[in-house]
């Protein structure tokens, strides 16, 4: 890919190859954690820790959505579209566990299962945006390559 060839094409936002990574990483996670408590002993915090993670992977891929549409509108639009799909990701697992914490379903290990899976989930997804942005070729020669290099209204900021 040339970056200055103006004809060249960004590379789009890999909605679901990145959907596909969320899934499997979760229940890689999963695994893990199942895994670490059975050796534990603590295999009853398992349902816990399944639902935290399904919950929070499934949050992570509607939260991809916005990334996959603004890549498609704007430059670097999959960065914004992230921030977006970051603030659904938080609502999202929020309300549930603030919705399982009123109805006193939730053990304390469901909550702090459910931060985690949240973190957990949240490094994977930063990682594919980073991967994604890193393949956008740099600007063409001459072209500003920062927002401190721009010109706003005649002015160099």
């Amino acid at each position: 890919m040339n970056a200055a060839d103006p004809t060249t094409q960004a590379p789009r936002f890999p909605l679901m190859t990145s959907a596909g990574l969320i899934v499997v990483a979760a229940g890689v996670l999963d695994l893990v954690a199942l895994g670490g408590l059975r050796l534990a002993g603590m295999a009853n915090h398992g349902p816990s820790v399944n639902w935290a993670l399904a919950i929070c992977a499934g949050f992570g891929v509607l939260g991809l959505l916005p990334a996959a549409i603004l890549d498609r509108k704007m430059p670097f639009g999959a960065a914004y579209g992230f921030m977006l799909g970051m603030l659904i990701r938080m609502i999202g697992c929020a309300a549930v566990t603030f919705a399982v914490l009123k109805r006193d379903l939730a053990l304390p290990a469901f909550t702090m299962w459910m931060g985690g899976a949240y973190l957990a989930v949240l490094l994977v997804e930063t990682s594919i945006l980073r991967w994604h942005l890193r393949r956008i070729p740099t600007p063409a020669a001459g072209a500003p390559a920062t927002a401190a290099d721009m010109e706003v209204d005649g002015c160099s900021t």
